[in-house]
């Protein structure tokens, strides 16, 4: 809750409280590294992701969110094999197809970016 209403301090200070009662929560973990990417403390991000998988290693979300803190500090082959490893846990996670199509866009791998783009698309509600 008090992380969606931008009380950083206060939602940190439950997550911590959370996981001193249960160390192995993958929830306040992946939520803690959430907060830490948010605030572009990529170490302790990664670190909170990698520690909800240790818990939940078929748990698509962290892979995405750890592969989002890998892009920001351009490691590009970590953020692309844990962004694969999220779609292949979800294959309608959106983010994370997002995520990858702009990777690969971002490396004029075109067709790749295309595919995903178009997988996207289809994902999509029809109106």
């Amino acid at each position: 809750i008090y992380a969606g209403l931008g009380q950083t301090e206060k939602a940190m200070q439950a997550y911590d409280d959370a996981l001193r009662v249960s160390p192995r929560y993958a929830e306040p973990l992946n939520a803690r590294g959430q907060l830490h990417l948010n605030a572009k403390n990529h170490d302790a991000a990664i670190a909170d992701f990698t520690s909800a998988l240790s818990v939940l290693p078929n748990w698509a979300t962290p892979y995405q969110n750890r592969g989002r803190a890998y892009v920001e500090i351009e490691l590009f082959d970590k953020a692309l094999a844990d962004l694969n490893q999220a779609i292949q846990l979800d294959p309608k996670y959106s983010s994370a197809i997002s995520a990858r199509a702009g990777l690969y866009a971002r490396f004029n791998n075109q067709e790749a970016a295309y595919l995903d783009f178009e997988r996207l698309l289809a994902l999509q509600p029809q109106k």
